[in-house]
């Protein structure tokens, strides 16, 4: 219960504290500024989903949006709790109207920070924190994804851990998960987890990556091109008597030994 209670606390302060960045003041447009307002049709629909990185994906977005439409201060947060609704969708969109909307609700006034805290609990489940830890430790590489796709990955479960790993265990589980194609050479050429940056792993992985693909790529055409039987040329028409046409047009035939008579 105290794990689980820390976790939730973490997770908490986190939604808490994007929150505050982006929308505790209004922003001020001056006058004839351009400023490109965020359409709320890119901006996704919150469902039911157990995934903390899912919910503060979405709000990232959402105060963003918000926040162009300056929304931001204490007295736009009722309209931002009414807006809310238009980017809500399937479970999370039926626990608004019933906690927020039905004459029946217990608390009939909500903040925009209240909702958010009220989604996590409702959604974001505390026993999942101990799956994502293990699937981040866990992750590994694969050819479709590639590099990039088994950092997003490690990246992902990362963000939904009550703490967030610190760089040398990131760069550490990192290798671990690489294959040894693709880690040997780039300790082999000097980098070190104590010395360099995830960012300089990631570089070094990906033109490893590229390279071996390149090598397999030649490795199968040369063996396509051995293997391939050589095709057999043949004249039909070898040994048979051509006739030689002269300048004049005199058409000659041309004599073999054990031919008799001349032409």
């Amino acid at each position: 219960m105290e794990a689980a209670e820390h976790h939730c606390e973490v997770m908490h302060n986190q939604l808490l504290t994007l929150i505050q960045q982006h929308l505790t003041t209004q922003i001020i447009i001056p006058k004839g500024s351009k400023v490109h307002k965020t359409n709320s049709e890119s901006v996704s629909r919150y469902g039911r989903t157990p995934r903390f990185s899912d919910l503060e994906d979405w709000l990232s977005n959402l105060i963003v949006m918000f926040k162009a439409e300056q929304y931001g201060g204490k007295d736009c947060d009722r309209e931002c709790v009414l807006h809310l609704l238009s980017f809500l969708t399937s479970e999370a969109k039926k626990w608004y109207h019933r906690h927020m909307v039905n004459i029946n609700c217990r608390q009939p006034d909500w903040t925009f920070e209240q909702v958010i805290l009220g989604l996590y609990d409702q959604f974001i489940h505390p026993s999942t924190m101990q799956d994502v830890r293990k699937a981040f430790f866990t992750t590994c590489y694969g050819e479709e994804k590639g590099v990039q796709g088994f950092y997003d990955s490690l990246v992902d479960h990362a963000q939904n851990m009550a703490i967030y790993p610190d760089n040398y265990l990131i760069i550490e589980t990192f290798l671990k998960g690489l294959p040894t194609s693709l880690c040997e050479p780039m300790i082999k050429d000097g980098l070190s987890p104590e010395i360099n940056t995830i960012n300089n792993f990631m570089a070094e992985a990906r033109k490893h990556e590229t390279a071996r693909k390149t090598l397999d790529y030649y490795n199968h055409m040369t063996t396509t091109r051995l293997s391939s039987p050589t095709p057999r040329v043949t004249n039909p028409q070898a040994g048979a008597r051509r006739p030689i046409r002269c300048k004049v047009g005199v058409t000659l035939i041309k004599q073999t030994p054990g031919d008799k008579g001349n032409t």
